[in-house]
Formats: C-alpha cells, sequence, structure tokens
C-alpha cells in the first residue's frame, strides 16, 4: 500500500525568541528540508531568521555584531561607489566638454591607470552619455565628449 502523508509546519516567525532550544533545531531542519525551490524568498527568509536565532542564542551573553559584513552588502557598496562616480563626472563636466579617458581617471580620483580603473572610467562615462570622439580644436586627442552639448 502506496500511502503519502503531507505535514504542514506553521511557524510565528516573531516568536522564535520564546521557543525551547529542541524546538527550535528542529525548525532548522524543517527550514532546511523545506520542499521549495532553490532561491525561493520566503523559505530563504525564514530559514535565516532561524539561523540566527540559533546563533544568536548560541553565542551567549554579549550581544557581538552579527551581521556586519554580508555578501549583498558588497553589491550596496558597489552600487553606491557607482553613483559617486557618476555624479562626480556629471559635476565637473560641462555639458559638450571634451575630456581624454586620463582627465576623466584623475576626475574620479584614480592617480595610476590600470585596466581596471580605465575600465571602470569607461564604463562611467559610457552610463552617462558621453560619446568618442576627437577634441573639436587644438591637438585632436581622442577622448569622450559630454552629453548636452555640440561636438
Amino acid at each position: 500500500m502506496n500511502a503519502t502523508t503531507t505535514i504542514t509546519f506553521k511557524v510565528d516567525e516573531g516568536n522564535l525568541p520564546n521557543y525551547t532550544d529542541e524546538y527550535l533545531a528542529a525548525l532548522w531542519h524543517i527550514a532546511q528540508a523545506n520542499p521549495a525551490p532553490f532561491g525561493d524568498s520566503a523559505a530563504c527568509a525564514f530559514a535565516e531568521h532561524v539561523g540566527r536565532e540559533i546563533i544568536s542564542r548560541w553565542l551567549g551573553s554579549v550581544p557581538p555584531e552579527l551581521w556586519l559584513h554580508q555578501g549583498r552588502h558588497a553589491a550596496k557598496a558597489s552600487d553606491a561607489a557607482r553613483t559617486l562616480r557618476d555624479d562626480l563626472l556629471r559635476d565637473t563636466v560641462a555639458p559638450g566638454q571634451f575630456i581624454t579617458l586620463a582627465e576623466a581617471m584623475l576626475r574620479l580620483g584614480f592617480e595610476e591607470g590600470g585596466a581596471v580603473q580605465e575600465s571602470t572610467t569607461r564604463d562611467a562615462l559610457i552610463r552617462l552619455g558621453f560619446t568618442a570622439g576627437r577634441e573639436p580644436h587644438g591637438l585632436r586627442r581622442r577622448g569622450w565628449i559630454a552629453p548636452g552639448g555640440a561636438a
């Protein structure tokens, strides 16, 4: 005889600090055995909340900083740095102004030009709508022309 049994658990996540250690350990196993697809936001959040409760409980009475560094913070820092670079270029280059890659790198604080710094600067210029071109007068150097002005 083939029989299928479905068991459902309802857990008040706000009550995690009040559950016994044994029950919390069982919740950890339930969270990991959850049949939800990999990356399901509700399943991931529940497992994280249970895990944080377990860690904070067993670390003892001194509340250390548990979550100062997390993977998602790197993405936020990268986004913030990108916004800062964009703002620096937008605020220091007039519409239609010609600027070389080296000059743009200096404005972003890159005193030495490596491949990463050049790529980062080039990405910012493109994101802001600068177009590659030649200096309209004088030496006709290759560089970038800021959006919003005559080339």
